[in-house]
């Protein structure tokens, strides 16, 4: 026999190779669990290592939230719900500057009224309260004041109303 001979290399090796290969060759453990996988817990009922691996394996590749697609949509949805807050907080600061300006006109016209029923009342006495017209007239410009600075913020948060929508037919009363 000649060494480096195809026989001489299958004689060497064949004691090596009956004992190497078993009787029948298990499959291939590419995707486990596989159904003749049967060792998935041990002798005290445990998961084994192997098993939890295959199962946090399994739990990743069905997990949607990792998908790109799924990340890309739950931004545009992320981004749409801060858009309509952004525009629920606009709309309760319009609500809210309407409400102040509201307020505003009818503490005015309370002034203006009082003034109104001083000056009846000093045409029946003869003697007007000039202390009591100043403060009522000072109430009066503040509110003005207020409603001029309200009203200005209002335009510049988006608000379309005129001052007169906003006080409405109720509050204004001749």
């Amino acid at each position: 026999m000649k060494w480096g001979s195809s026989v001489a290399i299958a004689a060497l090796m064949a004691p090596a190779l009956a004992m190497a290969q078993p009787a029948e060759d298990p499959p291939l453990m590419d995707s486990p669990p596989l159904p003749w996988f049967h060792y998935t817990l041990t002798e005290e009922g445990s998961p084994t290592f192997l098993s939890k691996a295959c199962a946090d394996e399994v739990r990743i590749q069905n997990d949607i939230s990792v998908h790109p697609c799924a990340v890309a949509e739950a931004e545009a949805h992320r981004r749409v719900v801060e858009s309509h807050d952004a525009a629920a907080a606009r709309v309760a600061a319009l609500a809210q500057y309407e409400s102040e300006i509201s307020a505003d006109y009818v503490e005015m016209r309370r002034f203006q009224q009082l003034m109104s029923d001083e000056r009846a009342a000093g045409r029946i006495s003869g003697y007007v309260d000039a202390g009591k017209m100043h403060d009522y007239a000072e109430r009066v410009v503040l509110c003005e004041h207020r409603m001029a600075s309200t009203y200005a913020a209002y335009r510049n948060n988006g608000g379309r109303k005129t001052p007169a929508q906003i006080y409405g037919p109720s509050a204004i009363r001749k």
